[in-house]
């Protein structure tokens, strides 16, 4: 039905390269011809900043104009012009000067596929292995913007839907964390670096430096074991004032 109606297919990697290569002309549209300054555009994502509503709403007649009459492309009914202060709706996120927060409808949509992925792979009509990958790449999301309450929901579904049910036996809550030992085994040095801790996410544990970023080896990347054997950053736990030991994780 895409070959008569207007509009773009979205969804698919080819889809997206094809997006960006096409509304190519409408991005020396609007900076050579409306010479509009601030504008950010990923395949059909467009942000357009301005003091300006009067400027904003007559570019967006523009651009509307232009994007019918060129591209034979038309605006969804997203589009709208609004105070920084409500946030910059980009690539899923939502965002402001201070930090970035995933938009609601995304975060509610996330949470409904991990609690039926829980379910079905209590119930064995999913596998681990295909599990973890798509906790992988949530956790992937969940790095750029602010997202420790949602991490902590997917926790307590992953817990209440898959391990008491599936695991009943074996599951029991998590202890809480201990002191760091003092020792600090050449071989594993990045556990003992204030720098290192672990993000755990619906059972996907990923190992990370907050320098260096991941160091988890099923990510073809370092290994903790091994990763501050020749660290330049390395900086061991040090001691708190109250003479306990601070963990780094």
């Amino acid at each position: 039905m895409w070959l008569w109606d207007v509009g773009m297919p979205i969804g698919n990697l080819t889809s997206q390269l094809f997006a960006n290569i096409y509304l190519n002309e409408l991005d020396q549209y609007a900076k050579h011809q409306l010479h509009v300054r601030r504008y950010i555009r990923y395949m059909d994502d467009i942000v357009i900043l301005s003091d300006s509503k009067k400027e904003l709403a007559e570019i967006r007649a523009s651009i509307e104009e232009f994007l019918f009459t060129e591209l034979h492309l038309s605006l969804n009914k997203k589009t709208t012009i609004r105070p920084v202060s409500l946030g910059i709706d980009f690539v899923g996120y939502q965002m402001w000067a201070t930090h970035r927060k995933l938009k609601k409808q995304t975060a509610r949509r996330i949470i409904r596929h991990v609690t039926n992925m829980c379910e079905m792979m209590a119930q064995g009509e999913l596998s681990v292995e295909a599990f973890q990958r798509a906790a992988s790449s949530y956790s992937g999301i969940f790095r750029y913007c602010n997202s420790y309450g949602l991490r902590k929901e997917l926790n307590r579904i992953y817990k209440e839907r898959y391990l008491s049910v599936a695991h009943a036996d074996e599951y029991a809550p998590e202890e809480p964390e201990t002191a760091a030992p003092a020792a600090e085994p050449a071989e594993r040095r990045c556990y003992f670096c204030e720098h290192y801790y672990e993000d755990r996410f619906c059972g996907y544990d990923a190992a990370a430096c907050r320098i260096h970023g991941s160091l988890d080896a099923g990510q073809k990347e370092r290994h903790p074991d091994t990763a501050a054997a020749d660290c330049a950053e390395f900086s061991p736990i040090t001691a708190t004032k109250e003479g306990g030991e601070r963990g780094g994780r």
